[in-house]
């Protein structure tokens, strides 16, 4: 026995349909979207979701969540447990954790490119040493890409005294040494990365997250909003 389905329907509760239409579609004008491009197709086409007016960034992709406001704090490559404790639960989320090197690699190259990217070469957020969850830093200048523990050449005043006729002198020289290099921190979350893009539109809903798609070229999210869902009935 048939039965009419709304194609919408099948994915999303009705009640978190118009939550869904508020938030993605909340400037409907003429037009139509047909049922391959509803909402969810929409959704699962758009790599970059910023969420929290930035406060997360999902790679659709991947499935992971990544740290949209990295701090100014900088730490060497061995203060895993001073970053674990600064880090916070951003967007109220636990298990926020140092990516891999390889996690932090492919975020980096990735096509289209990762919003914090600068447009030319690697740096994220014009900053280039960002830790590890291996120990190392990763260096991230022009289209070179490396991890290691670097150092930095450093140069420190040294005074020497020493006494002669009675009077007192002081000699400063400069002492040359090398130092860890230090790195900023962007989190990454793996709580979205196994749940299919139903279940990921349906956590942004329960969790009250906005959230919209990071595109450079702003004309296909336009056309989007100026047309209407529609969904047909089928049997």
């Amino acid at each position: 026995m048939s039965q009419a389905t709304n194609t919408y329907d099948v994915y999303l509760p009705k009640v978190k349909q118009q939550v869904l239409k508020k938030l993605i579609v909340s400037n409907i004008k003429n037009g139509c979207i047909e049922n391959e491009n509803t909402l969810v197709n929409f959704f699962k086409k758009q790599r970059w979701w910023t969420i929290n007016n930035g406060e997360a960034i999902l790679d659709n992709q991947t499935g992971l969540l990544w740290q949209g406001k990295p701090k100014a704090t900088q730490y060497k490559y061995d203060q895993q447990d001073a970053v674990s404790m600064n880090i916070g639960h951003i967007l109220g989320l636990l298990n926020w954790q140092l990516p891999t090197g390889g996690q932090l690699e492919e975020l980096v190259k990735s096509e289209p490119q990762f919003p914090l990217r600068a447009e030319q070469g690697y740096e994220i957020n014009d900053w280039w040493a960002w830790l590890t969850a291996d120990k190392k830093v990763a260096k991230l200048k022009d289209k070179n890409i490396s991890f290691g523990q670097f150092y930095e050449k450093r140069t420190r005043k040294v005074s020497s005294r020493s006494a002669f006729y009675s009077v007192l002198n002081t000699h400063s020289t400069i002492d040359e040494y090398q130092e860890f290099q230090i790195a900023k921190v962007i989190a990454v979350n793996l709580t979205l990365k196994k749940q299919s893009y139903i279940k990921r539109i349906n956590t942004f809903l329960a969790m009250g997250w906005s959230f919209e798609p990071f595109t450079k070229n702003k004309d296909d999210y336009d056309a989007f909003f100026r047309s209407r869902l529609c969904t047909r009935q089928i049997s």
